[in-house]
């Protein structure tokens, strides 16, 4: 009994510090941000920021350099963390919008969590980590260092003024691209970041530019790519004149 009530015992990592505030555009590979790390018994639970905006989602999750093919349910399809039965990660995705709920990893496990516990307008991963029954179990695994996770994320949504469905002062309704102008623009309106307002954008020197970015260029094998996109991760502790002339130079000035 005594045992099995220290199993349960739910630890917490305080990491501390606040959550960096970060936009990503486009398709960008990238750590999380680590908020809190639970233990409980054998698991370990990380939470990591991905962005502090909603994102369009998720495609890709690794370890390290391995990457990790994941069911319906966010568990491992193929060694080494699918083996003998047993599961030895589980991995939950919230894209960051503002009605987001608890994570449902938590929700299930972590009973004794608030429930306020939610991240609200802040992309979220959760990875529930089995460390394994013997040293030896956690070797074959997790090796001997503590594991790093990487998410390839669909960054924030973008404005489209050719887009009749697309409403300019309704972010629901914007939609994710890697086009230059479209991401240029969601950083220089963004009122954590560029912070200007639409009221300034000439909407159709706009739609040329993001027509002139979608347009085909050939590319030495024969296969044709946008001539402008822009993919990459802006914090908002950095000088906002150096990411102004960085996106410019994206976009060839």
């Amino acid at each position: 009994s005594a045992l099995a009530n220290e199993q349960a015992a739910l630890r917490i990592t305080s990491v501390g510090g606040s959550i960096p505030r970060q936009l990503v555009l486009g398709k960008v590979l990238k750590a999380g941000h680590l908020i809190d790390r639970f233990q409980r018994g054998p698991y370990l639970y990380y939470v990591l920021a991905l962005a502090s905006h909603e994102i369009d989602g998720v495609e890709e999750f690794r370890v390290g350099e391995k990457v990790v093919p994941l069911d319906v349910n966010g568990k491992p399809t193929a060694a080494p963390f699918y083996r003998d039965g047993k599961y030895y990660l589980q991995v939950s995705i919230r894209n960051g919008t503002e009605t987001q709920e608890m994570d449902p990893i938590l929700a299930h496990d972590l009973p004794t969590l608030a429930r306020s516990y939610r991240q609200q307008g802040i992309a979220t991963a959760v990875v529930k980590c089995f460390r394994g029954e013997t040293a030896a179990d956690v070797e074959a695994v997790w090796g001997q260092n503590e594991p790093v996770f990487l998410f390839k994320v669909r960054g924030a949504k973008s404005f489209d003024a050719r887009n009749p469905v697309h409403v300019i002062s309704n972010r629901s309704t914007w939609s994710f691209s890697t086009n230059w102008a479209r991401n240029f623009y969601c950083w220089f309106t963004h009122p954590d970041f560029g912070k200007q307002s639409w009221d300034d954008v000439d909407l159709a020197a706009y739609r040329a530019a993001c027509d002139d970015a979608d347009r085909l260029s050939p590319k030495a094998d024969g296969t044709f790519e946008p001539l402008y996109s822009c993919s990459g991760v802006i914090s908002s502790a950095s000088d906002p004149y150096s990411n102004f002339t960085d996106l410019l130079l994206a976009g060839l000035g």
